[in-house]
C-alpha cells in the first residue's frame, strides 16, 4: 500500500481550496490533509477541519472567538493566527505538497519557505510569481521541487504541454477571461481612459501606482 501524499492547503475556504478538498474527499486513499488556512471564514474552516482532521490550521485575518477556539481544541487541532500564521503552518506541519490558493502577495513568502523546506508546490496564487518569480524558480531548482499550476488558464497550458517536445511549440494563445473592453470595436481602443480600464465587470482592480 502506497503512503498517502500529505498536503497543506492555504486558502482552503476559497473556490480553489474548496475544489482541492473535494478532490481529496474522492481520493482519501491517496491524500491526507495536514494543514488548512483561511483569512476570515472560520465557520467553513471548522467544517473542513471536522471532515479532514488536519493537525494544524491558520487564520490570518482575525482573532478566534472563544467558542471557535474551543471547537478546534475539541478536534485536537493546533491553531495559528495573525499575519505570520501562514509561515507558521508551513514551517511546523509535516507534509509533501503545499497547495497555495491564497489571494494576493501574501502567498509569496509561504511558497518560498516551503520550497526552502524542499516541498512541492501546487500553485494557484499568481502573485507569488509576480512578486518574486526569479527567487521562487531559483529555490525550486535548487531544492529540486516541482511547481504545478492549478489555476484554470495556467493549468490548461501545462496540461497541453505535458509530453510534448519544446521544439514542436510555435505559440501559446491565452484568451482573456473578460474585461471592460471585451465588447469594444477595434477603432475604439485608441480613446479608452484609465477610469474605463479600472472598471472591470468582475473584479475590483484598484488603481495602481507606478514608480520609476
Amino acid at each position: 500500500m502506497l503512503d498517502k501524499k500529505k498536503i497543506v492547503v492555504l486558502g482552503a475556504t476559497g473556490s480553489i481550496g474548496v475544489n482541492s478538498l473535494n478532490v481529496v474527499e474522492n481520493l482519501r486513499q491517496e491524500f491526507q490533509v495536514i494543514g488548512l488556512a483561511t483569512h476570515t471564514n472560520v465557520k467553513l474552516l471548522l467544517e473542513q477541519s471536522a471532515s479532514h482532521r488536519p493537525q494544524f490550521v491558520a487564520v490570518t485575518g482575525r482573532n478566534l472567538k472563544i467558542a471557535e477556539q474551543a471547537a478546534f481544541d475539541e478536534l485536537g487541532i493546533t491553531v495559528f493566527s495573525g499575519e505570520n500564521s501562514l509561515i507558521q503552518i508551513v514551517e511546523n506541519a509535516d507534509y509533501d505538497m503545499l497547495v497555495n490558493a491564497v489571494v494576493g502577495a501574501a502567498g509569496f513568502l509561504p511558497t518560498l519557505k516551503a520550497l526552502e523546506l524542499k516541498k512541492d508546490i501546487a500553485l494557484a496564487n499568481k502573485e507569488t510569481l509576480v512578486v518574486g518569480g526569479e527567487l521562487v524558480i531559483h529555490a525550486a531548482k535548487k531544492n529540486q521541487c516541482s511547481i504545478l499550476p492549478i489555476d484554470s488558464e495556467h493549468s490548461a497550458i501545462f496540461q497541453c504541454l505535458v509530453g510534448e517536445e519544446k521544439e514542436s511549440l510555435e505559440e501559446i494563445l491565452l484568451t482573456a477571461s473578460g474585461g471592460p473592453f471585451r465588447t469594444l470595436e477595434k477603432e475604439q481602443y485608441a480613446s479608452v481612459t484609465v477610469a474605463q480600464a479600472l472598471n472591470h465587470p468582475n473584479w475590483n482592480m484598484g488603481k495602481k501606482i507606478l514608480r520609476p
